[in-house]
């Protein structure tokens, strides 16, 4: 695999840790959730520097 879609996968893999720790702990996820959705679409829809 691609270097820049395992950051990508990670990424997203601990967005989604946060979304479910604060959901957890029950720490506002009407804030957290949308944060955490945009924040996946950022860094899945990204573009990425091409190496040459």
């Amino acid at each position: 695999m691609e270097n820049s879609l395992l950051y990508k996968l990670l990424a997203v893999t601990l967005l989604i840790v946060v979304y479910v720790l604060a959901a957890a702990f029950d720490m506002a996820r009407e804030t957290v959730a949308p944060l955490v959705v945009i924040a996946i679409a950022v860094v899945l829809f990204f573009p990425t520097r091409k190496k040459k």
